[in-house]
C-alpha cells in the first residue's frame, strides 16, 4: 500500500518555519520532544525538492507551527497558504500559474470549472494520496467546488493553509473572494460561491 507522501518543495516552507522558531527559542524542549524521531530530523536534514516524504511528519510540523506560532488561529494558516501562493506565482517554475496569469476572466461556470481543474493539477504533484474533483455544486448553481477526496492524513492545518492558497490564487484572477470548506467523512470540499452562473467573470 502507498505510503501518503508529500513532495520536499511543499515541504520545505514549514521545516524552515519550526527550524527557525526551535532555534529562537520559540518552541518549549517539551513540545519538541513530543514530535516523532523522524520529524525532528528533518529539521536538521537538507530537504530534497523533488523527494517524497511521509505525511505524517509534514502534519506535525504544520501542527506545532499552527499551534505555536498562530494559537490555532485558523486564520494564521491562512495567511501563511497565501504566503506560499505568492512565492510560487512570483516564479515561472509553474505553466498551470502562468495560464491563470494571462487567461481572460471565464465567462460561464463551465469555464471557471475548466479553468480550476487546470490550476488544482499542481496540488497532484505534491501529494501521492488525493484526488480532486473541480465542479459546480448540484445543488446551487452558483458555487464552485473544489473536492479533495482520500483525505485523512491531510491536518486541520494544512485545511486553512489551502484556503489562502486558493484565495491568492483568486487575486491573481482579479477576484477578492475567499473560500471556505468542510470535511465531510474523508473528503474536504472547498467552496466558492460565485453572484451568478452568467456573472462567473466577476466571481
Amino acid at each position: 500500500m502507498t505510503v501518503p507522501s508529500v513532495k520536499g518543495a511543499m515541504l520545505l516552507s514549514s521545516v524552515v518555519v519550526v527550524r527557525r522558531a526551535r532555534d529562537r527559542g520559540e518552541i518549549p524542549e517539551s513540545r519538541l520532544a513530543k514530535l516523532s524521531a523522524r520529524t525532528q530530523e528533518l529539521l536538521d536534514e537538507r530537504i530534497q525538492l523533488a523527494q517524497w516524504y511521509p505525511m505524517e511528519n509534514f502534519a506535525e510540523l504544520l501542527e506545532i507551527d499552527w499551534e505555536i506560532g498562530g494559537n490555532l488561529d485558523p486564520e494564521y494558516m491562512r495567511r501563511s497558504g497565501r504566503q506560499n501562493a505568492l512565492s510560487m506565482t512570483k516564479g515561472a517554475r509553474y505553466q498551470q500559474f502562468e495560464y491563470l496569469k494571462r487567461a481572460s476572466r471565464p465567462k460561464s461556470g463551465d469555464e471557471v470549472v475548466s479553468q480550476m481543474r487546470l490550476t488544482t493539477s499542481v496540488t497532484l504533484s505534491y501529494f501521492n494520496f488525493i484526488e480532486i474533483k473541480v465542479q459546480i455544486d448540484p445543488r446551487h448553481p452558483n458555487v464552485l467546488q473544489i473536492i479533495y477526496v482520500n483525505t485523512d492524513p491531510f491536518p486541520e492545518a494544512l485545511r486553512y493553509s489551502t484556503e489562502g492558497f486558493m484565495d491568492q490564487l483568486n487575486q491573481v484572477r482579479g477576484s477578492s473572494k475567499s473560500w471556505t470548506s468542510d470535511r465531510v467523512g474523508n473528503r474536504i470540499v472547498f467552496s466558492l460561491e460565485l453572484k451568478a452562473r452568467s456573472e462567473a467573470d466577476r466571481a
